[in-house]
Order: C-alpha cells, then structure tokens, then sequence
C-alpha cells in the first residue's frame, strides 16, 4: 500500500483490527523499503518503532535537531508518529521494519533477542510479535512448535501460554519481540 505520505509503498505483514485503515488500525506492522531521501510520514496519535532490516542505513534528522544513525544491529528506535522526522539515506536503499500502535487502543514495547541456545519469550502484555531478522529459530508454546527463517513474523496470545525459542542447529538467530498492550479488538 502507498505510504500516507506518498514517497513509497509498504507492505502490511498485520494490522489489527483486520481491514482497517491507515486511520483506524490499532496495531500495524510492515516492511517498507526506501529508495530516496524524505520527510516520514506523519501519523497523529501513533507510536512508532522502526527497525533496519537490509541495507546501510539512514541518518534520522529529528525537528529538535537532534540525528540518529539507525542501521542494521541497531537497537530499535522508537518515536511519535506526531513527530516530523527526516530520513537521509547512507548508501543506498534500505529495507525497514515499522511497529505502530494507536495510542488510544494499544502500545508496544520492542527489543531485539540473540538466540543461540533455548531462551524463554516473556511475554508481559495481550500480545506478542515475534519477528526474525536473521537466522532461523524454533518456536516452542501452545503444543505447537514453528521452525522459523529471516522475514517470518508470528503472533502469540498471553492466552497461549508461554512461549520458547532456540536456534537451529547453534548459529544465533536475531529476533525482533515486539510485546503488544492493547484494547479487547487486540484480545481475539
């Protein structure tokens, strides 16, 4: 889908509720990728969290004034979607992952998880998103065991119990864990 600012598209990997628009999800991941510099689009009462997935990177030109470089390995940079932000691209193009919750029905908080053995997921909130950015992990809860590859996204419920992940076969996977707060739309 276009980005609301038109500079580029995006595909949606989940929005909830389901079907919903750039104006009304609660909960949106995507993977967007960047082939020139600009303005991120704005969007008024959303928190955003952006990850680098392929490419050299961005430098982030904040209004304050403030810069952050933000490449592939760093941590996740989180902001407001009300925020005007600039994107100067380092090298080339750049392959991105978005997290956006609406303020008034969920938020989100992301980390990055190495996996080079067996590690437990906590899981604190409704939901968590479990993104693997390299690598290959198995995913162990709910009686089901999912062997997962770079750009495989799944969704766990705090209804589902715990939740396991561990490398295969002991070289680390990288994992973005994006643990979800939400509204009873979210719930389901």
């Amino acid at each position: 889908m276009p980005w609301k600012n038109g500079g580029g598209v995006t595909t949606e990997a989940l929005v909830l509720p389901a079907q919903t628009s750039l104006d009304t999800f609660h909960l949106r991941v995507s993977m967007a990728r960047v082939e020139r510099d600009g303005p991120f689009s704005e969007l008024t009462g959303v928190d955003r969290t952006l990850v680098v997935t392929h490419g050299s990177g961005f430098a982030l030109a904040r209004e304050d004034g403030d810069s952050i470089k933000l490449e592939v390995g760093s941590e996740p940079f989180r902001f407001s979607g009300d925020e005007r932000i600039h994107a100067t691209l380092l090298a080339g193009p750049v392959v991105d992952l978005n997290v956006m919750t609406r303020r008034s029905h969920a938020s989100h908080v992301a980390r990055r998880a190495t996996v080079t053995s067996r590690r437990p997921l906590e899981l604190s909130g409704d939901m968590l998103i479990v993104v693997v950015l390299s690598g290959e992990a198995r995913l162990e809860g709910a009686g089901t065991e999912l062997l997962l590859r770079a750009g495989d996204i799944v969704t766990h419920t705090s209804a589902e119990g715990h939740l396991t992940a561990r490398s295969e076969d002991g070289a680390a996977a990288h994992l973005l864990v994006i643990d979800v707060s939400s509204s009873p739309a979210l719930r389901r």
